[in-house]
């Protein structure tokens, strides 16, 4: 998935508050959460451990519907 693509899914998603499955390349660390906003090359989400976040598009492998 581009750059573009998770994006236009996030903010798809970001309003009904659905969780996700976040997968990182570079970490291989798999978060779970709600995505809470949706900027140019970043989004914020909130893990379930009730942790905000910041990720870079380019730091992220996969995202999906958890």
């Amino acid at each position: 998935m581009s750059a573009e693509e998770m994006r236009s899914f996030c903010q798809s998603i970001s309003p009904y508050q659905l969780r996700v499955q976040v997968r990182l390349k570079d970490q291989h660390e798999i978060l779970f959460g709600r995505i809470l906003s949706v900027e140019l090359d970043r989004f914020r989400i909130m893990t379930d451990e009730k942790e905000i976040k910041d990720l870079r598009y380019a730091w992220v492998a996969r995202i999906k519907n958890a």
